[in-house]
């Protein structure tokens, strides 16, 4: 896509139709609503981030799961004394949800050949397809 600095960081494989699809390599489970923070970025540096191209290859239609909620105002929110040094986590949501704080989230439909671009300071994926 012309980025000399683009890198591949791998592929997924998952069968169409499934509710949730990320892994949880620890036991084997499938994660569902989670917050995706692959450069482990605190919170000042999260704009700085890579990008991540996400491409549904078929076959079949997949879907994403956003949250509504920014990463950082979440994290924000939960640490109010030491958020600047902390990196968004999964975690943060779910303290922030177990606050009684109510979380709106959106199921987006992605048919074969297309995909999005996940950005490292939106919250828990990219806001384009």
């Amino acid at each position: 896509m012309g980025d000399a600095k683009a890198q591949y960081l791998g592929q997924s494989l998952a069968k169409p139709g499934m509710l949730t699809t990320t892994d949880n390599y620890a036991d084997g489970r499938l994660i569902g609503l989670h917050l995706d923070n692959w450069d482990k970025l605190i919170h000042g540096a999260k704009p700085r981030g890579r990008r991540r191209l996400a491409l549904n290859l078929g076959p079949g239609t997949r879907y994403i799961i956003l949250g509504a909620l920014d990463a950082r105002a979440v994290c924000q929110a939960v640490h109010p004394k030491d958020y600047a040094y902390r990196y968004p986590h999964t975690a943060d949501y779910w303290t922030h949800i177990a606050a009684g704080h109510p979380i709106r989230v959106y199921r987006v439909r992605l048919a074969p050949g297309k995909g999005y671009i996940a950005l490292a300071s939106a919250s828990s994926a990219g806001r384009r397809s």
